[in-house]
């Protein structure tokens, strides 16, 4: 019978643990007891992905949509007088809003934030609906219109680099 010393042993485990440890490169984070994250990781480069559509929150698991402008009119004609619906459909808005401003000389301040209107004048207001598909239009009114109202109008989607698409509109005298 082989006679072995208690030291050699523990020598041995000691050999065995260390080669491990270096196979699973226990050295790095995990010896300290962090979570690996892999945006620290030289792989992760969260500016080389294309994130024209979505943009991927690691920290929850979350795609994120970006918003985007529907096809709607850019020219609305109406007489003097009538009720004018000046169109802006928006596809994955989440947590933004949408802006009308006016364009021009006259002014060049927003009418409305969401579907709150910052301007006196009690004619002018956002007819707003959801749809399926996270659409919601958010069409800017403008009752008795005057030839006055005739201008550009830009709908905005409020975000660090804003969204816009203008309408313009056309007032004909009767």
């Amino acid at each position: 019978m082989e006679y072995t010393s208690p030291g050699g042993a523990v020598l041995r485990w000691l050999t065995v643990l260390t080669s491990l440890a270096y196979i699973m490169n226990l050295s790095g984070p995990y010896a300290a007891g962090q979570q690996h994250d892999i945006r620290h990781s030289r792989h992760y480069n969260r500016q080389s992905a294309n994130h024209r559509f979505h943009d991927f929150d690691y920290e929850d698991s979350t795609v994120v949509l970006q918003p985007e402008f529907l096809n709607t009119k850019a020219n609305v004609t109406v007489r003097e007088g009538e009720l004018a619906t000046l169109p802006c459909a928006v596809r994955n808005l989440g947590t933004k809003q949408v802006a009308w401003r006016r364009l021009g000389d006259k002014d060049n301040h927003f009418l409305t934030v969401g579907t709150f209107t910052w301007v006196r004048e009690n004619n002018i207001y956002v007819d707003h609906k959801s749809e399926e598909g996270q659409v919601s239009r958010w069409n800017l009114i403008i009752k008795s219109v005057e030839k006055e109202d005739e201008a550009t109008y830009q709908c905005q989607i409020t975000d660090k680099v804003p969204l816009r698409t203008h309408v313009y509109l056309t007032v004909k005298r009767e």
